[in-house]
């Protein structure tokens, strides 16, 4: 993964790779108070491409609400009647190819559109009561974050050097988040886990304290896993059967764990 964010940035050498993406980031950054905005903006886009893969309520909708403060970069709370709110953390610096992939992950064709299916096929179709209920850390999980991870390559934005960027950048640092979990399950002293994560991550100091106090939450830490798991087993998928909507079918309109999505991948 190393190698592909150095080719992508032509960087010959490896102790010059975290200045490069670091000079990357910057020259991609988005200015605070243009940040909603470029949201906003990715969202309809978002939601324009992912009609095209899925017949979605006309009534669905998504609300952005800017947050501070908080850990998390962004969620989508789900209600009901196919309505989202999608929560986006305006104190963190963001890159205008990282707001592409957040309308992607959390909205279309993401946990939004997931969640709006699910919710069809419970008032609709055969889904039972406990398939529309959402958990976090549980075999349902790393379903739902493969096909937020996923959602880029689902509406083809995956074509660009900057959004080719932000997913090995992705990949990495979900990557570098296992490892952080499996660390802190070790017991490895506090500045080791700040130099890994920088390391590893190609993130600055700011960055590397957010990512370490992820992996000691014992929650979010196994939760990474999901992240890690989920997107490779989705993703082999989806390359193999090259964009066939069989596969929306399954992913969508089929409550699944890990288990059963494996056997519905194997009779596809």
């Amino acid at each position: 993964m190393r190698r592909e964010v150095r080719r992508l940035l032509h960087v010959g050498r490896e102790d010059g790779l975290r200045p490069a993406v670091e000079h990357w980031e910057h020259d991609h950054r988005v200015a605070r108070d243009a940040v909603l905005p470029t949201m906003e903006r990715y969202l309809r886009l978002a939601r324009r491409d992912a009609r095209q893969l899925f017949k979605l309520p006309k009534t669905e909708r998504v609300r952005l609400v800017g947050t501070r403060g908080r850990s998390i970069s962004g969620i989508c709370e789900y209600t009901r009647d196919y309505q989202s709110t999608v929560k986006l953390n305006v104190d963190l610096p963001w890159t205008w190819p990282a707001l592409r992939d957040m309308a992607a992950h959390e909205a279309y064709p993401g946990h939004h559109v997931h969640q709006a299916t699910r919710e069809w096929e419970y008032l609709h179709g055969d889904f039972p009561r406990e398939a529309a209920i959402s958990l976090a850390v549980c075999p349902m999980g790393p379903v739902e974050e493969g096909i937020g991870e996923n959602g880029m390559w689902f509406l083809q934005w995956d074509r660009t050097p900057e959004d080719r960027m932000t997913l090995s950048l992705n990949r990495l640092r979900w990557g570098t988040e296992v490892n952080l979990a499996v660390m802190v399950h070790r017991e490895e002293p506090r500045r080791e886990l700040l130099r890994y994560a920088m390391h590893s991550g190609l993130v600055d100091w700011k960055q590397a304290l957010r990512d370490v106090r992820y992996a000691r939450h014992r929650m979010w830490a196994s939760y990474a896993f999901c992240y890690w798991y989920g997107t490779a087993m989705i993703r082999k998928q989806f390359l193999k059967m090259d964009g066939d909507p069989a596969l929306f079918d399954v992913l969508y309109w089929r409550p699944h764990t890990v288990r059963t999505l494996a056997a519905a991948f194997r009779r596809l």
